[in-house]
């Protein structure tokens, strides 16, 4: 099993050296920690080879990474400063990410998306939807479920048209899959193509106002005019790779969507490719 990369940066370089000997010493078999005494050489490898988290009490032009916030005040969110390490190491270990509970609270349109595995992907998609009683709504670069009906392509003419009831014909429109309401993707993505992001995000309002449930998104890369699309989510799941081609594909990807939509990092949740299974 690939060890958990845990980038650390504190203006007190000191408390970065212990508490990446910490948790090396302490939970080594499971994470790899290394601290940075410079911000800017924290930026660098981030970018060139990613980290699966970055501990830092400067979250400002990380990039797309999780980001676990050294703070001050216990009552903020993040790693208190004079807390345990321990308590650290374990939201690590199990997963910084929000439940599926807490996200349906919260957000009502839910992007999912990947760079290596498009079945995994729709897999994953069709189940957050079921787990979180929402819809699932395909925008696959090609429609890999088995159905016939393809009335995505007409919702496309519809959001383009700005059509004031889109959330009732959608609900009309809406077939059953597992226990899950579900549109298929249009046939091929290029359908997609005639939509900009003001489409998309005149759409997502739509989304909000008018559904009761989470919606959740497959989205297929060639679907999407642009990389402001992905600010359109409340969340979005992005299924990362554990295999070094992967990974390194993912990180170019990451940091050009951080520069895009800089504050991006607090919509993710990461989850790897093992715990789909």
């Amino acid at each position: 099993m690939a060890k958990i990369r845990v980038a650390i940066y504190d203006e007190d370089v000191d408390y970065s050296l212990r508490l990446m000997n910490y948790l090396n010493g302490k939970y080594g078999r499971q994470i790899d920690a290394v601290a940075f005494s410079k911000k800017e050489h924290l930026i660098r490898e981030t970018a060139e080879y990613g980290f699966d988290y970055v501990v830092t009490t400067d979250v400002e032009d990380i990039g797309a990474v999780p980001v676990i916030r050294i703070i001050e005040d216990e009552r903020e969110d993040g790693y208190y400063r004079y807390g345990s390490a321990k308590t650290l190491a374990e939201r690590i270990v199990t997963g910084f990410h929000s439940d599926p509970a807490s996200v349906a609270a919260t957000s009502r349109v839910i992007g999912v998306f990947s760079l290596s595995d498009i079945d995994r992907r729709t897999a994953f998609a069709i189940r957050k939807a079921g787990q979180l009683l929402g819809i699932y709504i395909g925008m696959e670069e090609f429609c890999t479920l088995d159905t016939t009906e393809y009335w995505m392509e007409e919702l496309l003419f519809h959001i383009r048209q700005r059509t004031e009831d889109i959330c009732r014909q959608i609900e009309e429109h809406l077939l059953w899959k597992d226990g899950v309401r579900y549109l298929p993707s249009a046939r091929c993505f290029l359908d997609y193509r005639f939509l900009d992001y003001e489409d998309y995000r005149w759409f997502s309002e739509k989304l909000s106002e008018g559904m009761d449930v989470p919606v959740v998104f497959d989205i297929g890369i060639g679907s999407f005019p642009d990389f402001q699309v992905f600010s359109m989510f409340d969340t979005l799941y992005f299924l990362t790779s554990d295999a070094e081609r992967g990974k390194r594909r993912e990180n170019i990807f990451m940091n050009l969507l951080a520069q895009e939509v800089p504050d991006i990092h607090k919509k993710l949740i990461f989850e790897k490719e093992e715990m789909m299974e």
